[in-house]
């Protein structure tokens, strides 16, 4: 089996520790699970994100992200939140808006965002589906993208290039991840009984249109 887990999982996990198939997890690891793991660096890609950014002269860099609880929330603003202290940036509870790891939860965060009296010059978004309804609420605010406000994602889905304007985006290793899960896989099914590995592979931040130089 090769396990995608996301959201909440407490009854699949409980499921799957009695289960004697050997199983290989992509991304995220269940707590307790012995299954090797293959993942993209946990904060690596939230930390290209956001010194991107910084790089181009952004100071004033909000966060927009999913619920707080998800591991995968966590592990992408933890690279945010990390190249913000290096570059001795403030970390202060307004930088942060949590909502669903969708598009209408990225709208309602943008919207809510953008209303503030003072209001970011850039925004890292902890996944593209987010970032593209944020987009969409900056057009709705009057708000120009890359002009007024820097719009990085994370994902690199196929709608990221597509997006008005293009987005830049994280991209995570995906088919690399693919090939060496089922390789590991493959072993434990021949009956490989080497230690569980977990592996991280590099993200490459894939540049478009959606950041520029504050004005």
């Amino acid at each position: 089996l090769v396990l995608l887990a996301s959201g909440a999982d407490d009854e699949q996990d409980l499921r799957l520790r009695h289960e004697t198939v050997p199983i290989v997890q992509l991304e995220r690891a269940l707590p307790g699970l012995p299954a090797a793991l293959v993942l993209a660096g946990p904060d690596a890609g939230g930390y290209a994100a956001t010194r991107h950014l910084i790089d181009l002269g952004h100071r004033d860099i909000a966060c927009v992200s999913g619920p707080a609880d998800l591991p995968r929330t966590r592990e992408r603003v933890g690279g945010f939140m990390r190249a913000m202290a290096e570059a001795g940036l403030a970390l202060t509870p307004d930088r942060f808006v949590h909502d669903e790891f969708t598009s209408a939860g990225g709208h309602a965060a943008f919207t809510r965002l953008l209303a503030r009296p003072r209001r970011p010059t850039a925004v890292f978004v902890t996944s593209d589906l987010m970032a593209l309804g944020g987009l969409c609420a900056a057009g709705s605010a009057s708000v120009r993208v890359p002009a007024q406000l820097s719009v990085v994602g994370f994902d690199d889905i196929a709608a990221a290039r597509y997006a008005l304007p293009p987005l830049t985006t994280v991209a995570p290793p995906k088919h690399d991840m693919a090939w060496l899960a089922i390789e590991l896989l493959a072993d434990r099914i021949r009956g490989g009984h080497a230690p569980l590995r977990h592996t991280a592979l590099a993200s490459t931040l894939v540049v478009r249109a959606s950041t520029a130089p504050p004005q």
